[in-house]
């Protein structure tokens, strides 16, 4: 999971690149090792810690990986007898390693039973409290991201009853959502979907009314989440918050975009879409935009030396942030989706041109710079030649976001 390079070398001679991508659902591994200059036959592929540790030496240079899974005995990583920077090999029957817990990074973590009623709520900027000491006493988990926008079409008329019990009615009324009544936030009782918590406005602190029906911090102006006319509470986005349990003096914060694929999972799963318009503001009036392409829903990689993140290890304290990686650290097995993008002018023409391929999707302006980035700089981590998807009419760039 590092390079090294002998004393006696040049500055100019860097160490292999390499990359490895698994394919779980296929258990087809792909590994690509980029060298400085054309093999001569003189360079070293080694299979190292029962292979799973792929190790490759050029020029006394020397870059080693984790695979996200196991060589079998019986493959040989052979050189190619092409001079090429490029080696290539495709691999099959790859199992995921044993020592990645695949079932726990399948898992959404904030969901309603995992909250308790001690867990503070916060500004993921400046950890201002919005919601705690006990403000909610019951967590509940809606069904889908788009559960409420449903229940118009599943409920049109409410059942009249002439005989109905005082006391059921009472008790139907405090699920905060049902057949019988309008869905609604209670005091006490939070409401969690895939990227979003929906609160009773009594049982929040700290917060403003921003432009355009949002809400922000009151201490640093961050945006939050918005309005909610459906459930008349307030919907706060998962990626702006931090949450810390109890007897916790850290506050846990989670990538933006590990958010952002949750919710792209959960909408591509349920509108059965893989294409979806990211912007800001309104769409009529948005000047630009950022076309995605869930391409590939689960991928695990690992990298030999990658671009420098910004983004904390996955739960991790938010704390962590202060300190970052370096360029020449690895990245052992990562669990991502592949991603294909490209911005867009005016994405409400493109809406409207394809509207029957995708769905538009409104986020904050400050996380559509962070997708952004996030995408741009996982296209640099990747071979050059992998980068880039071009077909008749698009030209598509290749990124991972990370996912749970």
């Amino acid at each position: 999971m590092s390079y090294t390079k002998s004393q006696g070398d040049p500055e100019t001679v860097q160490p292999p690149h390499i990359y490895a991508e698994l394919l779980p659902n296929l258990r087809h591994m792909n590994i690509h090792v980029t060298l400085h200059h054309e093999h001569n036959g003189t360079e070293e592929v080694e299979l190292l810690n029962d292979r799973y540790t792929l190790r490759v030496t050029q020029d006394g240079c020397t870059a080693s990986i984790d695979l996200p899974a196991r060589i079998k005995e019986d493959v040989t990583l052979a050189l190619s007898a092409e001079k090429t920077r490029q080696l290539d090999w495709r691999l099959g029957n790859c199992h995921l390693r044993q020592d990645v817990n695949e079932d726990a990074q399948n898992g959404t973590p904030w969901l309603a039973d995992s909250i308790t009623v001690d867990t503070h709520t916060a500004c993921k900027s400046c950890k201002t409290i919005i919601a705690g000491d006990g403000a909610v006493r019951i967590w509940k988990a809606l069904p889908s991201e788009n559960w409420a926008e449903m229940m118009e079409f599943w409920h049109c008329h409410k059942p009249i009853d002439h005989n109905a019990n005082s006391d059921l009615d009472a008790a139907i009324s405090s699920k905060a959502y049902s057949a019988s009544n309008k869905p609604r936030t209670l005091p006490g009782v939070g409401l969690v979907g895939v990227s979003n918590i929906v609160l009773s406005e009594e049982d929040c602190s700290n917060i403003k009314s921003g432009e355009a029906n949002t809400i922000q911090c009151n201490t640093c102006s961050h945006p939050l989440g918005t309005h909610d006319s459906i459930f008349s509470g307030l919907r706060l986005d998962k990626w702006s918050l931090s949450l810390r349990r109890p007897n916790c003096t850290e506050w846990t914060t989670y990538p933006t975009e590990k958010h952002l694929t949750s919710l792209l999972l959960s909408l591509a799963e349920s509108n059965v879409v893989r294409r979806f318009m990211l912007y800001s503001g309104k769409l009529e009036t948005a000047t630009e935009g950022l076309l995605v392409w869930l391409f590939n829903p689960s991928i695990y990689y690992s990298l030999s030396s990658p671009l420098p993140s910004k983004n904390p290890p996955e739960g991790k304290p938010a704390s962590s942030l202060k300190s970052k990686p370096s360029p020449s650290s690895p990245i052992s097995s990562q669990h991502a989706s592949t991603i294909l993008y490209h911005p867009v002018v005016k994405p409400s023409t493109t809406v409207r041109k394809h509207s029957s391929e995708m769905d538009e999707l409104q986020i904050p302006e400050i996380v559509l710079g962070e997708i952004r980035k996030a995408l741009e700089g996982s296209t640099e981590m990747l071979p050059e030649e992998k980068r880039e998807v071009r077909s008749s009419v698009e030209r598509w760039r290749v990124g991972v976001l990370g996912r749970w």
